[in-house]
């Protein structure tokens, strides 16, 4: 899978299709007052905004960027599982 097939599946998914592991929920709770973000507003950014830069990790792995502000960004890990049906782990954020 390359970036253009995450884009393309960015712009496909819904809430349904974005999976919280146990470790992402960690991790949120962890930094919730440096991410200044809930989990609600997590998926939102990713189902509604784009994101201004995509890193590969391997090959299902991918580490987004959004703009949070002038001065932060928030960088979210997902693993697509499935593409054709759309099976979005959230790894971590920060």
């Amino acid at each position: 899978m390359d970036i253009d097939d995450v884009l393309v599946c960015l712009s496909q998914i819904d809430k349904t299709n974005l999976h919280e592991t146990i470790h992402f929920e960690k991790r949120v709770n962890q930094r919730k007052d440096n991410i200044r973000l809930k989990l609600n507003s997590i998926d939102e950014t990713i189902i509604s905004e784009k994101p201004v830069c995509i890193s590969k990790q391997d090959d299902t792995k991918f580490k987004l960027c959004y703009e949070l502000d002038k001065n932060y960004d928030l960088i979210i890990v997902l693993n697509i599982k499935n593409p054709k049906q759309l099976t979005i782990n959230l790894v971590t954020c920060y």
